[in-house]
């Protein structure tokens, strides 16, 4: 979740915008203290030693929902931009990033398109006793990053 602030964050805050070629495909996002929850957890009980926990948020969103969920939480309209791959290509290497993590970025966005980073898990309530936090609560404890 926080990565929507870190890595859109610039064009969310100066064109109430977030642009990427993700299509109408779903994300399952994690908020980071999900994350580091499940690690102090997994360290700290010797049952969680050797396993490995498939970490996803409680809700797969579709962009469009998030944008919607960020405008609730800012107070203001974000929307989402559906790209196509050439023009974030080119966006993203005109900013100066190496083709290396523009491929990247790319082949991640392709998954979502397709479909397969929408899966949810149980595993951060099991690891930790927790529900995971949905975006609606990242959005509201850290709205001021979306303005």
């Amino acid at each position: 979740m926080a990565s929507l602030a870190v890595y859109m964050g610039t064009t969310i805050r100066a064109e109430g915008a977030f642009y990427v070629p993700a299509g109408e495909g779903r994300v399952s996002m994690i908020d980071h203290r999900d994350i580091a929850g499940c690690a102090v957890a997994a360290f700290a009980d010797a049952r969680h030693r050797g396993k490995a926990y498939d970490l996803t948020g409680a809700e797969a969103l579709a962009l469009t929902q998030a944008a919607e969920k960020l405008s609730k939480a800012a107070g203001r309209t974000i929307r989402y931009v559906k790209l196509p791959n050439d023009a974030y290509r080119g966006a993203l290497l005109g900013a100066g990033l190496i083709p290396q993590f523009v491929d990247a970025y790319i082949q991640f966005w392709d998954i979502v398109k397709a479909g397969n980073a929408a899966a949810i898990s149980p595993a951060v309530e099991q690891v930790t006793g927790k529900k995971p936090r949905s975006l609606d609560d990242w959005a509201r404890d850290d709205a001021a990053c979306l303005r």
